[in-house]
């Protein structure tokens, strides 16, 4: 199968892309042919302590298929020798906690598709789409799931909930057909991807027409300062990171 992908990603207005605290894998465009592509997206929580780095260390551990006691024993690993306040201590004590959803494509036997799985935590979401219509959407669906307090995975074991953390994730499977498109998100375009969708029917023509960094910036100036009937943003301040990936034969 052809794989061909396209990530861009944007800051919180007013904050600097040093701040930016999403994570994605490959953060680099790709275009090839391959019998399995993994990918993956990730959206660190500001209030905790290195969430970027956590971010980071999930989308590439999930590309490699890494154990998370690996990851997590990373992460500790990276803060050795760094010289904190005792505020920043008492936070990487509690750890850092980030949302997930990642992507497994495998190209099938016939030559017309394929299966996919998909793996997730917290509120970063994928969709599948297909003819101009979402097939398939995970670990939500509709914009009123969303939340302020979203299940999120741990760097810190004893903050998860089992021996290793790996119940509170989610998995989905399904099949692909030739010219289905994945895309992959952190929040809040999730949110607004299920809003835009349940009152205009139109999302996937905004979510398709973003190509560069200048486009997702031009639409989130716009989207973060349109405001619903109850006075909520449609896109959330917050970081926005979008893939898109294509299949094609």
């Amino acid at each position: 199968m052809h794989v061909q992908t396209r990530t861009l990603w944007l800051p919180k207005e007013g904050n600097s892309a040093e701040e930016y605290e999403d994570a994605a894998a490959p953060a680099e465009p790709f275009s090839g042919e391959v019998d399995e592509f993994r990918c993956a997206v990730a959206d660190g929580a500001t209030e905790t302590s290195f969430a970027r780095l956590w971010a980071q260390l999930l989308v590439q551990g999930y590309i490699d298929d890494s154990a998370m006691a690996d990851l997590q024993k990373k992460w500790q690993e990276s803060l050795t020798g760094k010289t904190l306040s005792w505020y920043a201590e008492q936070k990487a004590e509690s750890g850092a906690f980030a949302a997930l959803v990642g992507l497994t494509i495998r190209a099938g036997a016939s030559g017309k598709g394929g299966v996919f799985t998909a793996k997730a935590i917290g509120d970063s979401c994928f969709i599948q789409v297909r003819e101009g219509a979402i097939i398939n959407a995970f670990p939500l669906n509709h914009s009123e799931q969303f939340n302020s307090t979203p299940c999120l995975f741990s760097s810190n074991p004893k903050e998860n909930a089992g021996s290793d953390g790996e119940g509170a994730f989610k998995t989905f499977d399904g099949t692909w057909q030739y010219k289905d498109r994945f895309y992959l998100m952190s929040d809040a375009i999730s949110r607004w991807t299920f809003l835009r969708q349940e009152e205009h029917g139109d999302a996937l023509g905004f979510l398709r027409g973003l190509k560069t960094a200048d486009d997702l910036k031009a639409f989130a100036d716009t989207e973060r300062h349109l405001h619903d009937a109850e006075g909520r943003a449609y896109l959330r301040n917050d970081d926005v990171t979008l893939m898109c990936i294509s299949l094609k034969k």
